[in-house]
């Protein structure tokens, strides 16, 4: 029984771990797109500035 037990213990902690392991994956994922957008945004604001510059002339 004690062996049965462990066993399963075992198993839990493995399925808790590749859990915490996909949430941690999916908050990185999440952080990542954002800060892409960010410098998206960025660059976009950016180019639209130079040509508004260049049209001033």
């Amino acid at each position: 029984m004690a062996k049965y037990a462990k066993k399963l213990w075992d198993n839990l902690e493995t399925e808790y771990s590749e859990v915490i392991y996909f949430r941690e994956s999916f908050l990185n994922l999440s952080i990542l797109l954002f800060l892409l957008r960010a410098k998206i945004e960025t660059f976009l604001f950016l180019a639209k500035s130079v040509l508004l510059t260049i049209q001033s002339f």
